[in-house]
């Protein structure tokens, strides 16, 4: 089974942080997102048509006070490159 990489862009990973400080549970989405991205980048990403090789993905966790997070990213043979994220509130 091929697996790819996980990289955060400096801009991507800074808003992690950020609502990791919030709520450290906010770390679990961000490596569920991780393990996802990881095993298929593909499955269940929309294509972004203005964009070479970029895809959007929204992870929503199934616990309702978490955020969810929507993500860009690109990716290649064997690794996955965040390129940002926009964390909502799901309330």
């Amino acid at each position: 089974m091929l697996r790819w990489t996980v990289r955060l862009s400096p801009q991507a990973e800074a808003k992690i942080n950020t609502a990791i400080g919030i709520d450290e549970r906010f770390e679990d989405v961000v490596m569920a997102l991780k393990w996802r991205l990881a095993r298929d980048p593909r499955k269940g990403a929309q294509i972004v048509t203005d964009r070479e090789n970029a895809y959007l993905i929204k992870f929503t966790p199934p616990v309702p006070d978490l955020p969810s997070i929507l993500a860009l990213y690109t990716f290649d043979q064997s690794e996955v490159y965040v390129i940002d994220v926009r964390i909502k509130d799901q309330k």
